[in-house]
């Protein structure tokens, strides 16, 4: 019978093993107790998931790679078990000493609730789950603070063990809505679970520091090749590549594995390269940032063996049937987790690491100082249509003449403006068919509530101002319709007149990219990236982390996408905030200070 252990997993046999073992001479007796052993080593996992519960093969590769980085971001498909690792690696620092110190964030509260805290729970030592769940009074000595319901989570979005070690849930919501809601200890375990703003992920990794702490990082790319992936995998390289249809072994727990036939990947073929240099058929598996202390590790859809299995072929994941007649790219992200930048990108000035920044640092030159006033003179651009929201940016311009574009509408949490597969998002379509009254109050109730600043000039598409409302306006335009006097409610402030004039642009930006136009925005970007950053050596140009839709476009849009690209959108609306020259006005002083330097 101890062939039949492999890898210190009792298998299940099949009817004709357990014939050839009883022709071979093993006694019923013997194939019953391993039967027992087996259901006894099944009842652990489920028990005491922490100690005794089965890990997939690739977990190990997981592990050792964090041992040896200070952070890791697992880049995965769909549904290849990262809620779960993360989960586990949870529990393991929580009990690995005294008063560790561990956050964990997700996108809402929603997912916290469904996805991140149960993960956590499960793998909480039995001990502490049984006390939680006895009904009845508990003994105050037993475990310092924990309280959990399928429902609710976690009482407070935290809870104590009993060796003083605690955990914290938090969101990339709160972190939107106030920055300083996540201003607290240091950590020695930070899980972020699925993207989040880069100014929050280079705040959580730096806080780890001090108590030489993991940071780990897992997410599907949904959003496509955003400011996440452009801070880890540009400049990266790949350490360890794999076949497409490879498998690892479960009668093994080596981390063994080999390709296997009856994988046939949707849509790619193994005798044509994926990823640029990377061998015909193999998709990363492991890579290296620049960063010597960091690692990316890619997390397989079908290396997950307990998902459903597909109706069409049996060896695969249901996931895969999802893909099918999906693109190319749509496949590599949900089946192996990777995002690639598209070619042809316009701005290869523009580097997140360096020019996206945490917006508490723009809304803090947003704020009054020594009663002199706003540090920025803010601006605004929009992009209309009848048929999709509105595209708005804004920005502001300091003393010093540094652009600081930072806010836009829709933000990510109202949709996004572009979809995985590059067609137009929720974003588009949440304020589509709004009217000029609407969007008067939208935005002035955005600069009043959030930015307290108002911005002194805004600027329109000069085709769109002038044709999107002819139909509805009887042939007026926009800069019209918007500068008109709410006959509904004429003492109503909100949608008081608003001026907008045309942004001085070509007509087109496809033209505009073709003619090398976009070289003002490029050169704002521009810096020595050999030389310290310094007040001689910086950008002009930088974007808040909440910008999340304009950092997308940034990093993905190519005129060779054509004019219906949504990509294209934010980066009109961009343009014309680059039209003229814009200027600092000091709002005590009545005169242009020009920017120096510019």
């Amino acid at each position: 019978m101890v062939d039949h252990v492999e890898g210190g997993r009792y298998r299940a046999l099949t009817d004709a093993e357990i014939a050839a073992l009883l022709a071979a001479g093993t006694t019923p007796e013997e194939i019953e107790e391993y039967w027992r052993e087996r259901e006894l080593r099944i009842q652990r996992s489920v028990d005491d998931p922490l100690r005794h519960g089965f890990e997939l093969p690739f977990w190990a590769e997981v592990r050792a790679l964090l041992a040896r980085k200070d952070e890791v971001y697992a880049l995965g498909g769909n549904g290849p078990g990262k809620t779960e690792i993360g989960g586990k690696l949870v529990a393991e620092k929580l009990c690995e000493a005294p008063g560790m110190k561990v956050l964990c964030v997700a996108t809402n509260d929603g997912s916290s609730k469904q996805l991140q805290q149960p993960g956590v729970y499960k793998y909480l030592p039995a001990a502490a789950r049984g006390v939680n769940e006895r009904s009845g009074p508990r003994k105050r000595d037993t475990v310092k603070n924990i309280t959990y319901s399928q429902k609710n989570g976690f009482t407070e979005g935290t809870f104590v063990l009993p060796n003083r070690s605690q955990c914290w849930f938090k969101t990339v919501e709160q972190y939107l809505r106030d920055e300083t809601s996540f201003e607290g200890p240091e950590y020695d375990l930070v899980w972020i679970d699925e993207p989040a703003p880069i100014g929050l992920v280079s705040t959580l990794a730096f806080r780890i520091a001090k108590r030489r702490g993991k940071f780990f990082f897992t997410f599907t790319a949904v959003n496509g090749f955003d400011a996440n992936c452009a801070a880890i995998l540009t400049g990266a390289k790949v350490v360890k590549a794999l076949p497409m249809n490879w498998q690892w072994s479960l009668r093994t727990a080596t981390g063994e594995g080999a390709p296997d036939p009856r994988i046939v990947i949707p849509e790619l073929k193994l005798d044509e390269v994926q990823v640029k240099d990377v061998p015909a058929g193999q998709m990363p598996f492991v890579m290296q940032p620049l960063n010597p202390a960091q690692g990316v590790v890619f997390l397989w859809t079908q290396w997950n063996v307990f998902l459903p299995r597909s109706t069409q072929n049996p060896a695969v994941p249901s996931v895969f049937d999802k893909v099918v007649r999906k693109s190319k790219a749509t496949v590599r992200m949900r089946l192996f987790g990777w995002a690639e930048k598209l070619s042809g990108c316009q701005f290869p000035a523009f580097n997140p690491n360096v020019h996206v920044i945490e917006h508490a640092k723009v809304a803090e030159l947003l704020r009054p100082k020594d009663g002199s006033g706003p540090q920025l003179t803010s601006f605004m651009a929009g992009d209309p249509a009848t048929a999709r929201s509105y595209f708005l940016l804004w920005i502001g311009v300091d003393r010093l003449g540094r652009k600081f574009i930072f806010d836009e509408s829709p933000r990510m949490a109202e949709g996004e403006w572009v979809s995985d597969e590059g067609e137009r998002g929720d974003g588009t379509r949440v304020y589509a068919g709004r009217g000029t009254n609407f969007y008067k109050g939208y935005i002035r109730l955005r600069e009043q509530q959030e930015h307290g600043v108002q911005a002194i000039r805004r600027f329109g598409d000069p085709r769109a101002f002038a044709t999107e409302a002819a139909a509805a306006g009887g042939g007026r335009s926009l800069f019209e319709l918007f500068n008109d006097v709410d006959t509904d409610q004429p003492n109503n402030e909100l949608t008081a007149p608003m001026f907008w004039e045309p942004a001085k642009v070509m007509r087109s930006l496809l033209a505009e990219a073709a003619s090398g136009s976009l070289d003002k925005i490029n050169n704002a970007f521009s810096y020595d990236p050999d030389k310290p950053i310094s007040v001689e050596n910086e950008p002009r140009l930088y974007v808040s982390d909440r910008c999340t839709n304009l950092i997308r476009a940034l990093l993905n849009w190519d005129p060779a996408q054509g004019e219906k690209s949504p990509y294209k959108d934010p980066i009109d609306v961009l343009r014309y905030l680059f039209g003229e020259e814009l200027h600092y006005v000091d709002p005590n002083v009545p005169e242009i200070v020009s920017g120096s330097g510019w």
